[in-house]
């Protein structure tokens, strides 16, 4: 980054600031806090003018469970074995599109019973977060890329955490299973945050790519 490049990323991370999307220090210094800020600001120039308040602070979690370890004995110990037998239906707080059918909508999804209410909690959170639908929508975390998947791991012979239901992906196209997490991908902190404070654990932060998977394992 050049002497002008770093001016430039201090005046926007002031710009920021005042707005109330950047929370870090003004550093000049390209990162998370500054890809999220920079997200908000591109989501606010895209989104219709509105009367409803947005929150600018990920709300508290109010279900955290104390998630197993993540590997396949511990899970199976709390979740059972993988597949279809503790499925359980969750109602969405907001409709989300499928990600590689983007004119489709989904109103529900199958997940594990002991998943359902700490998952809906977060998309709650996430809801309440960008403020109405519009604004989630503009973010692009209604775009939906599976929950339960009866499937291995790519590449591997371990069971996928999603043929338990207990893992979502959001938004797959731009935060993909190798897309650099700060940089190329495009997970909002502040969504990462909110499945944290539920105890879930973030792609992004446990590998820094596959930014678009959750799973409820620590």
């Amino acid at each position: 980054m050049s002497a002008g490049d770093e001016i430039t990323l201090k005046a926007a991370q002031l710009y920021w600031q005042d707005r109330g999307w950047y929370l870090g220090k003004i550093d000049g210094l390209w990162g998370p806090k500054s890809a999220t800020a920079h997200g908000r600001h591109a989501h606010d120039l895209l989104l219709p003018e509105t009367d409803e308040p947005t929150i600018s602070t990920p709300p508290k979690i109010s279900i955290k469970s104390d998630w197993p370890d993540d590997n396949q004995s511990d899970i199976v110990r709390r979740f059972g074995p993988p597949g279809p037998s503790r499925l359980v239906m969750l109602d969405l707080p907001y409709p989300m599109r499928i990600a590689w059918e983007t004119t489709t909508t989904v109103n529900r999804l199958s997940c594990h019973s002991l998943v359902k209410d700490s998952l809906r909690a977060i998309l709650e959170g996430i809801l309440a977060h960008y403020g109405n639908i519009a604004a989630v929508r503009a973010a692009r975390m209604d775009l939906y890329g599976g929950c339960y998947n009866y499937r291995k791991m790519r590449g591997g012979s371990s069971w996928s955490r999603h043929a338990w239901g207990i893992a979502i992906d959001i938004d797959p196209d731009r935060n993909g299973l190798r897309t650099p997490w700060p940089g190329e991908a495009t997970m909002p902190l502040d969504v990462i945050e909110i499945f944290e404070a539920a105890g879930w654990k973030s792609g992004a932060r446990a590998w820094s790519r596959d930014a678009m998977h959750f799973q409820a394992t620590k």
